[in-house]
């Protein structure tokens, strides 16, 4: 098994401290929760009736991302009750599609992209920002609730008892999700 990442001493402690989470148990725990967001994924096709075109792709993006949320922080982004994607999705999705995108593009056109650099440290700020008020919300209210949240805030790495730094568990939180 590798121990480090690069000698990442942020992504050895994350990993040791996660892996438990992720357990048989506590994965069973996530059951209830699953099974809340995938009812509201039927309700919302029922209350649209049969006429209704369901945009498969639009409605698993929110079902995922309402589900991760939910079980591994105990945040609703509440997706399937409006039109439009929650703007951590959009956020997300620009910054993936520009981090492609970028990969393809040769540096020296960098200049000729100043909109879309703009937009894509923008999204990235508005991710940060949304992760950051859920950590110091359930810092400032903290739950008995055993998720992943709760694991990167309280959990220490068995070999040297290391914390995860709140940048380490923000940066967590947008990979999970």
């Amino acid at each position: 098994m590798i121990s480090q990442h690069n000698g990442e001493h942020n992504w050895t402690v994350a990993h040791r401290v996660l892996v438990p989470a992720f357990g048989p148990l506590n994965i069973r725990g996530m059951f209830d929760d699953m099974k809340d967001v995938a009812t509201q994924l039927i309700m919302k096709w029922a209350r649209h009736g049969n006429d209704y075109k369901i945009h498969v792709t639009d409605d698993f993006t929110r079902l995922t991302l309402d589900t991760l949320a939910l079980c591994s922080m105990d945040y609703r982004f509440n997706s399937f009750y409006a039109e439009q994607m929650h703007p951590f999705v959009d956020a997300m999705v620009n910054v993936l599609s520009e981090s492609g995108s970028r990969i393809r593009r040769p540096g020296f056109l960098a200049a000729l992209y100043r909109k879309q650099e703009y937009q894509y440290w923008k999204d990235i700020k508005y991710l940060r920002e949304l992760s950051n008020e859920l950590v110091q919300n359930r810092k400032n209210h903290p739950e008995s609730r055993k998720d992943l949240l709760h694991a990167m805030l309280h959990g220490k790495d068995p070999r040297d008892g290391s914390s995860l730094s709140d940048d380490s568990i923000i940066d967590n939180m947008i990979t999970f999700l």
